[in-house]
């Protein structure tokens, strides 16, 4: 599967969030998450592994009640079921890995 970024269609799941799909099965997803500075993904957990790469900017990080503060270069790893937020503290682009694919994504 050939995705090319300028022909993947943008959504806005949060006020200053934009995201594009860019690739993905049923097993695997690569999804590329825009945020501006201040914006937050709330408090909310899924079944899904996650890994997520910093391009750029910084992000804190609230997992399992834990906080952490990611930056250009970083990365992260989140367990399935496991509640987690993400809070912008820079304007970030992140790249972010999930298995298996989020169907509510591709929607």
């Amino acid at each position: 599967m050939l995705t090319e970024r300028e022909n993947i269609v943008v959504t806005y799941p949060f006020e200053g969030v934009e995201r594009r799909v860019l690739a993905y099965n049923d097993k695997l997803m690569l999804v590329e998450h825009l945020l501006s500075e201040g914006s937050t993904f709330p408090l909310h957990s899924h079944d899904h592994e996650q890994i997520f790469y910093i391009l750029e900017g910084k992000v804190k990080v609230i997992c399992d009640g834990m906080e952490y503060e990611v930056k250009a270069g970083g990365s992260f790893v989140i367990a399935g079921g496991l509640e987690h937020s993400v809070y912008a503290l820079e304007d970030t682009v992140s790249l972010d890995i999930f298995t298996p694919a989020r169907e509510e994504y591709m929607s």
